[in-house]
């Protein structure tokens, strides 16, 4: 065996172990949720109410003029409410995040601390603090000790306004859904997913979209997305992932063939 040939046959062994060195230390790592979405930007439309963040505040437009709602702190994702009278926003606390995280450092030093979720009347200009810190899932409760200080995304009212949903990370391949009743009271745990999308209309209003981190019985994961009902039931397997979801279908007012919705359960 020529030496060439053995110079070569290291040389590519040593090549696909860097290769693959670098792709493990360089996989993606769980970052805050403000680091993570792309920012949406918000179209103001005359006659349409809308609420906005400009420079870590928040501004609601009520179709003709914009007002700025908050004054203080570090203010991101405002939401408004289904009958416009409510918007929701996560601020930044002056609290480490607790939360199961890969990687070194943070996109943002902003990022190494927790979100806190308020709600605040737009009227009155009153506002709420919903969630400071959260109950860990039963399945962490016995390794974690005292609450968990938050990251919080995907923050979103009910059909009916009436309940907030929104995740937090819980694990590292997977985050939680809590939910929280609008007008105060403890958040609670539902299940795991790493997608959130309250169904506003159509035949599943008021159902939710998530994606859950799933394995395979002989190896390998995948992630799908399911309706789920508010309570964390399955209902139906919809898309293997947002992108499959046949939006103008899933919105119809159109009640589905009960042969063809059979053994989905939906309530």
């Amino acid at each position: 065996m020529s030496r060439l040939f053995i110079t070569t046959v290291f040389s590519c062994v040593f090549l696909m172990i860097a290769v693959g060195g670098c792709a493990f230390f360089k996989r993606p790592v769980l970052i805050g949720p403000n680091g993570k979405d792309v920012a949406k930007k918000v179209v103001l439309i005359p006659g349409q109410k809308a609420v906005v963040e400009k420079n870590k505040q928040v501004f609601y437009f009520d179709g003709k003029t914009q007002v700025q709602l908050t004054q203080t702190g570090s203010n991101h994702e405002p939401v408004l409410s289904p009958g416009g009278d409510r918007v929701l926003f996560t601020r930044k606390s002056s609290v480490e995040a607790m939360i199961p995280v890969e990687g070194d450092g943070f996109n943002d030093p902003e990022d190494a601390f927790s979100d806190q979720l308020w709600v605040m009347d737009i009227v009155s200009r009153k506002e709420k603090l919903l969630v400071n810190d959260l109950p860990w899932p039963q399945q962490r409760q016995e390794i974690e000790t005292g609450r968990l200080l938050p990251w919080i995304g995907n923050a979103q009212f009910s059909a009916d306004g009436q309940k907030i949903y929104f995740t937090a990370p819980v694990w590292v391949t997977s985050s939680g859904l809590y939910v929280v009743p609008v007008d105060g009271g403890e958040a609670k745990f539902i299940t795991d997913t790493n997608y959130l999308k309250v169904i506003d209309r159509g035949e599943y209003k008021g159902d939710l979209i998530l994606s859950q981190h799933r394995y395979f019985l002989y190896g390998g994961s995948y992630d799908w997305c399911y309706i789920f009902s508010p309570e964390g039931k399955e209902i139906a397997v919809l898309s293997e992932d947002p992108d499959g979801i046949d939006w103008e279908r899933l919105y119809s007012e159109e009640v589905v063939d009960k042969d063809e919705n059979a053994g989905k359960g939906k309530h």
